[in-house]
């Protein structure tokens, strides 16, 4: 009894909402009593698919712009001039190396002119490589806003004419006065490494980097291959270590004028006109630490980096090992004669330009860190 109840109920509620409700004729089916749609029904259609192919279009626009900013901002026309400021960059960071190992290499002949100790040799040459260290870092920080360029062009004035002031030194508490210059001459070296990265930085897009500061990196081995030779070459003119320093110091200033003339800021200070500077897509963006500003970046954007502290500590036992064969094999290839010595220690530089580019594998995690 209860069932047929509520079917009444139902029937007699249906009723009701028919007589209400507005009557229409039945529908009928699209496609089959009608034929094909007409052009005005296609057309709005389309205008609902016209939402999905501009968010597809956009994105692949996305996607195009993202890839070229991605190979890199610069103008064709301007790659010429990127090719000059890359080697004016090997040039300079070459003869850094050249006034650098000067001493290094002419430490032999100052051990026998001088008389000189070892240990008090050593003392010398630790003194220029421990403020080579601390100057990379506060000069990183410390001339972040002045023009790197001309950093690398005064820092390399400055190396070279403390090479020319050690070769003038007087005999008279010689090792004192040559540890001083000597570590000046570290000080004014620090110059040299923080403003090649920011030129490469400002020339290259973010998938270039990698390939260009490989090819800048060729210049320490460059450089080294090339201390030993002017070494000999400043020996056999003067016969005295002085004269190896002098040549190696004034040296400096033409390749200071090369580079001059060869390094620029950025594209936006090239004669042929500025690059266009595009808006970086937002999955690019600059990170946080791009807009910080002395000691804050060097503490916020190095020290708390546990890859950079990993990287560093890697790299301090390979330079340490480099740097001991550097400093020391002179005297075990010296026999008597310098100008005989250096092949071999050039070749030693030049064996790690080969090896470093085609199976090295130390640059490229400093690079992409």
């Amino acid at each position: 009894m209860v069932p047929m109840v509520l079917v009444r109920q139902c029937a007699g509620e249906a009723q009701l909402l028919a007589k209400v409700l507005p009557t229409h004729p039945p529908r009928p089916l699209r496609g089959y009593q009608q034929g094909p749609l007409p052009r005005e029904s296609w057309s709005g259609l389309r205008g609902l698919q016209s939402t999905g192919d501009c968010r597809w279009r956009s994105m692949r626009a996305g996607a195009t712009r993202r890839r070229a900013f991605e190979r890199g901002r610069l103008a064709p026309q301007l790659r010429l001039r990127r090719a000059a400021v890359i080697t004016g960059l090997i040039l300079a960071y070459a003869w850094y190396y050249v006034c650098r190992y000067s001493l290094t290499y002419a430490g032999p002949s100052l051990v026998q002119r001088q008389g000189l100790d070892l240990r008090k040799l050593g003392l010398i040459l630790s003194a220029g490589q421990i403020t080579i260290g601390l100057s990379k870092v506060l000069t990183s920080v410390l001339t972040v806003d002045l023009p790197a360029s001309w950093c690398l062009v005064l820092g390399l004035l400055l190396t070279g004419a403390c090479n020319v002031l050690a070769a003038c030194l007087p005999s008279l508490r010689l090792t004192l006065m040559l540890a001083v210059v000597w570590a000046f001459n570290g000080l004014f070296q620090g110059l040299g490494s923080p403003s090649c990265a920011r030129v490469i930085n400002e020339w290259c897009g973010p998938k270039e980097r990698g390939l260009f500061w490989s090819i800048w990196n060729c210049s320490n081995n460059l450089g080294g291959a090339l201390a030993p030779m002017m070494v000999s070459i400043g020996l056999s003119l003067s016969g005295h270590w002085r004269g190896s320093l002098l040549l190696a110091g004034l040296s400096a200033v033409p390749a200071a004028l090369a580079v001059a003339g060869l390094v620029r800021e950025s594209p936006q200070t090239c004669a042929e006109g500025p690059a266009p500077e595009p808006k970086a897509p937002e999955c690019l963006a600059a990170p946080a630490s791009g807009s910080l500003r002395g000691m804050e970046l060097f503490w916020r954007g190095c020290l708390k980096e546990p890859g950079l502290g990993n990287l560093a500590l890697a790299n301090f036992f390979i330079f340490g090992v480099r740097a001991a064969l550097m400093n020391w094999l002179a005297f075990h290839l010296f026999h008597g004669s310098a100008q005989a010595a250096a092949p071999y220690l050039s070749a030693f530089e030049l064996g790690g330009l080969l090896l470093g580019k085609f199976c090295g594998a130390r640059c490229p995690p400093a690079v992409f860190l």
